[in-house]
């Protein structure tokens, strides 16, 4: 919201060249998540974290990936301006507040889903088994978007 409040998403809209530099950061980013995923050996625990992760270093990986998302700073930049008017002499505080409301309302949102699908699968997930196969999945997901934005 911020970067396309102070005019990043312009940016990227009006350049073909930096809007595929971030495309391919972004798709080569998201192969290097899904190959970490197929290495990992993590279980989740319920009574604490997970084995080798950090909420910090969970967190810095969502913020990386959502960084490297052109589609993100493009979506931004075509839904908030409706809601300003062109005479608006603060537009960009009024784009950045207006997006400050989609993201806070949707970090409400996701907040609430990861604590209720955490209280419902905390006891499935923290199978050996179900582990590999979900971090499995995780790494084929990522790793088929990668080269989804990479090739089509």
């Amino acid at each position: 919201v911020l970067a396309a409040a102070l005019g990043f998403s312009l940016i990227i809209r009006s350049s073909e060249l930096a809007y595929n530099l971030l495309l391919y950061a972004g798709a080569v980013y998201l192969i290097f998540l899904g190959i970490n995923a197929l290495r990992s050996h993590e279980i989740f625990r319920p009574e604490g974290q997970a084995v080798g992760a950090s909420r910090l270093r969970a967190y810095l990986q969502g913020m990386l990936v959502n960084l490297l998302n052109p589609k993100a700073a493009l979506f931004f930049l075509a839904l908030v301006p409706q809601f300003i008017s062109k005479d608006d002499p603060r537009h960009s505080l009024t784009f950045f507040i207006l997006g400050a409301i989609v993201v806070g309302m949707a970090a409400i949102w996701e907040s609430f889903l990861v604590i209720c699908s955490h209280q419902l699968l905390a006891g499935f997930i923290s199978l050996p088994r179900t582990a590999r196969l979900l971090n499995v999945g995780m790494g084929l997901l990522f790793i088929g978007l990668g080269l989804k934005l990479l090739f089509f």
